[in-house]
């Protein structure tokens, strides 16, 4: 599993060795003013939280923000690895998350698989996104989210029908069926 960087800390022990204090540090090595993240049990353990870097994806429609079903999705490193690959679902489960699986400090991309493209639309454009040394999960401008949730939109595909006459003049009134 991967994690952001750690906060330094300075602990006190007693004369048994066991831990006394636990006092979280800024940069330049002097006290914060926080609640420490670790804590000490009775016994003098330290307890170490963990909060594993995760990364929500939501395959949707790119006009209406629904969520699409059976999208065949992948995450790609920066050398094209498949890192994580899922097919989308629908209601509560229209977000996936990746928690734990992906490096910090490293780019990567969701990649549609071209042979899972939904009925009725377009093969989704790859999305990049970044997660920084501090495990902060980042992406650009271009990039559509809805709150921490990356968006793979799907441009719906559209006909236009007209009937024309040969020399290519519209016919007004005319019907045509598909």
């Amino acid at each position: 599993m991967h994690m952001p960087k750690t906060t330094a800390y300075s602990i006190d022990l007693d004369s048994a060795g066991k831990v006394k204090t636990i006092t979280p540090l800024d940069e330049a090595g002097k006290a914060k003013n926080v609640t420490p993240e670790l804590t000490k049990t009775a016994d003098g353990t330290i307890q170490i939280p963990f909060t594993p870097v995760a990364v929500k994806i939501k395959a949707v429609d790119e006009n209406t923000k629904e969520a699409l079903e059976n999208v065949n999705l992948q995450i790609l490193d920066s050398k094209e690895g498949i890192v994580e690959s899922w097919t989308t679902q629908a209601g509560d489960k229209a977000v996936y998350t990746v928690s734990g699986k992906l490096p910090l400090d490293a780019s990567y991309k969701v990649h549609e698989l071209e042979t899972a493209i939904p009925a009725g639309y377009l093969k989704a454009a790859d999305v990049a996104f970044k997660i920084t040394a501090e495990g902060a999960v980042e992406t650009d401008s271009t990039v559509t989210k809805d709150g921490d949730v990356i968006l793979v939109p799907h441009k719906p595909t559209s006909v236009k029908i007209s009937v024309v006459d040969a020399s290519g003049k519209a016919v007004s009134g005319a019907k045509a069926a598909v």
